[in-house]
């Protein structure tokens, strides 16, 4: 079985290092039409394929859940696969609504099977586009989003003004090495503010705020 770790870092890493500088490939028919088709055909093994991946994601998620002032009442995860960050949120944040959305029917019924699994009702999850979210606008206290592609005009027209956003790669943490100007510069058209920015050689968080 070939690592899902490896394969992030050989193909998902120079593309993270593209869409940061250019994120408007993030739109282009190419790219859609890759995220619509892989995470469906890995969604199987895609647990298993994580591994220690998953661990330093858990490890990333809750320490950058740990940086919140405030708690949030409702959280929305984009991308959820099968539900890391979603689960993660429960465990910090014991008194939180929280919706995880993925396009992914597969990774999807994964992560309903946990929420029985571990009887954690306060977690649903609903099937979207991460581009283009069934979500009101100004719904949610705290927005997550792991190891996937990140579109800032739906993520933060969803967050409340005030609303946190955290972002976790479990992989190709040097990308991001150089690259905190133009995450700032990213942010800063959808009046976000970044507050921090940790990683190493293996990943990386980033919190920042709507104004």
């Amino acid at each position: 079985m070939v690592s899902l770790l490896l394969v992030k870092n050989m193909v998902m890493a120079p593309l993270m290092r593209l869409v940061i500088r250019y994120p408007n490939l993030m739109r282009s028919r190419v790219f859609l039409q890759a995220m619509r088709i892989f995470p469906q055909r890995i969604s199987g093994s895609y647990d298993a394929r994580m591994n220690d991946s998953q661990v330093h994601c858990q490890a990333l998620l809750e320490h950058g859940l740990g940086l919140l002032d405030t708690p949030p009442m409702t959280v929305l995860d984009i991308a959820t696969g099968t539900g890391i960050a979603a689960f993660a949120a429960a465990r910090v944040f014991v008194q939180a609504q929280i919706l995880g959305i993925d396009q992914s029917s597969g990774m999807l019924a994964l992560a309903r099977k946990k929420v029985d699994q571990q009887d954690v009702p306060r977690i649903s999850f609903m099937q979207g586009n991460a581009c283009s979210l069934p979500c009101d606008d100004k719904a949610y206290d705290l927005v997550l989003c792991s190891n996937a592609p990140l579109y800032l005009d739906e993520a933060t027209r969803v967050l409340k003004s005030g609303g946190m956003l955290l972002v976790v790669f479990s992989f190709a943490g040097s990308v991001f090495t150089h690259l905190e100007p133009s995450i700032r510069n990213m942010l800063k058209p959808h009046a976000m503010e970044l507050l921090q920015m940790e990683g190493d050689k293996q990943g990386v968080l980033i919190l920042a705020k709507k104004q």
